[in-house]
């Protein structure tokens, strides 16, 4: 059977009585360089360090049982006002949220956990919290390709084994 969590790390993680907690997206995020870092780390490096993180997280909620973990979030934190998923997004670039959650998708079943990447087809160009009111997103199509689906695309292909639809209608 799935035994699921909801374990982003940061902001979102269920579980945090006896377990180590793991930095959120944006903080993930801003660990990896554009090219190499002040202390000569590659950006290869560092994407090695997300997928570790990714590792770890797997391994602690292995631990406590969970083998399916609602993350990684692949929104592309486009829109400002987007009350909900701010520091959740590993950045408003979507090769680079696309290159950060694959390495953590990665690293989280290494650690034995199957990941879930969310919130598909994108929650990020929107400024209404789902959880409250149904937002709305009226960018074309073209523009969302370019975007929004830019990591899903890639996470799929990368074999993501899981997605979470978002609850967004496209106008």
């Amino acid at each position: 059977p799935f035994i699921s969590a909801d374990q982003e790390g940061g902001a979102v993680s269920r579980i945090v009585e006896g377990a180590a907690l793991v930095s959120g997206a944006m903080a993930t995020a801003a660990t990896v360089p554009a090219s190499v870092s002040a202390k000569g780390l590659s950006r290869e490096e560092a994407l090695a360090r997300v997928e570790k993180l990714g590792e770890n997280l797997g391994q602690i909620l292995r631990a406590v049982g969970v083998n399916f973990d609602l993350a990684p979030d692949m929104d592309v934190n486009i829109e400002p006002k987007n009350p909900i998923i701010g520091a959740r997004s590993y950045g408003d670039d979507p090769e680079q949220v696309a290159e950060k959650g694959i390495a953590m998708m990665r690293g989280m079943e290494k650690g034995g956990v199957m990941a879930t990447i969310k919130h598909f087809p994108g929650h990020g160009n929107v400024a209404t919290d789902s959880h409250l009111d149904v937002p709305h997103n009226t960018t074309c199509r073209e523009e969302l390709e370019k975007t929004e689906f830019l990591p899903f695309e890639k996470a799929i292909k990368a074999g993501a084994n899981a997605i979470m639809t978002a609850h967004v209608c496209y106008d």
